[in-house]
């Protein structure tokens, strides 16, 4: 099993707080977001990594050097386009490495609960997405998701806020 790690993208709407950084380098309880995330995988003891990098990919790719709880195997892909193509181009930029392959996708600024990854994996020979489903007051700058019976029939920012199920 791979984890694919979104990481390219210049993140224009922290620009002030991350211009000579990265948003996944953000310190969160003495680590990176980044940082968190890896050993989160590691965890569930998943040790296979493909970063796809842009954005200070220097600095990012810098995380994945540091000590973990257990070594890591790291396949950086670089983003050329990261300035002007969304995170879809970026799993694109990995096709040839994830053709045929199992692999989890994840968000490089998403902090989650761990167990979220033990229960994608008990899902076998399933494709599976975990979504938020809090509920809010008010919109949030965040891809809207329609379900129907526990599966998804609708995502992205085109959905109104008041049809949003997560």
């Amino acid at each position: 099993m791979r984890v694919v790690i979104l990481l390219a993208g210049i993140s224009r709407r922290m620009k002030k707080l991350n211009a000579d950084s990265h948003k996944a380098l953000i310190n969160l309880d003495s680590h990176s977001v980044l940082h968190h995330i890896i050993e989160n995988f590691i965890n569930s003891d998943i040790f296979n990594f493909i970063p796809i990098v842009g954005h200070n990919f220097k600095k990012v790719l810098s995380c994945f050097d540091q000590t973990y709880s257990k070594n890591i195997n790291v396949h950086p892909i670089y983003n050329k386009h990261y300035s002007d193509r969304n995170n879809l181009y970026s799993l694109y930029c990995a096709r040839k490495e994830l053709e045929g392959n199992e692999f989890i996708l994840c968000n490089g600024d998403m902090v989650f609960d761990r167990r979220i990854i033990k229960n994608i994996l008990s899902m076998d020979k399933t494709s599976a997405i975990a979504i938020d489903d809090s509920t809010f007051k008010k919109p949030i700058d965040s891809p809207g998701v329609i379900l129907k019976q526990n599966r998804i029939m609708d995502l992205g920012r085109h959905i109104p806020f008041d049809n949003n199920d997560g």
